[in-house]
């Protein structure tokens, strides 16, 4: 579906003038890319207001995100495989903190470690 989403915005964007048709591929990528992106952001801030946690989801995205880009991670084949295991890690990482006592927490870190 995303891609035929991204396939008609760079068909579109072609049509207009604004695109040359060789760099259709290049294009198509980018806008498919961009999508998926804009999907997992709009999810995982709803996630973050449906627990009350906006502040921990800023924060955990600006230490997560670069840390991913730079350290890499797992790669699963399908965007729907890794969205789910993205939200999935989300929704546990954000309702630890909201509701394990952070003590706690660090204590059981320790002690896994």
């Amino acid at each position: 579906m995303i891609e035929k989403i991204s396939h008609h915005i760079v068909m579109y964007a072609i049509a207009k003038g604004e695109v040359d048709e060789k760099d259709y591929d290049i294009y198509k990528y980018g806008f498919w890319i961009g999508i998926e992106l804009c999907i997992s952001i709009i999810v995982s801030v709803l996630c973050a207001i449906s627990l009350d946690s906006l502040i921990e989801l800023i924060l955990f995205l600006s230490i997560f995100a670069p840390l991913r880009a730079f350290a890499g991670g797992i790669h699963l084949k399908t965007f729907k495989n890794c969205f789910l295991l993205s939200i999935g890690s989300l929704i546990l990482i954000l309702s630890i903190v909201k509701y394990c006592n952070l003590p706690v927490m660090l204590l059981n870190w320790g002690i896994l470690c």
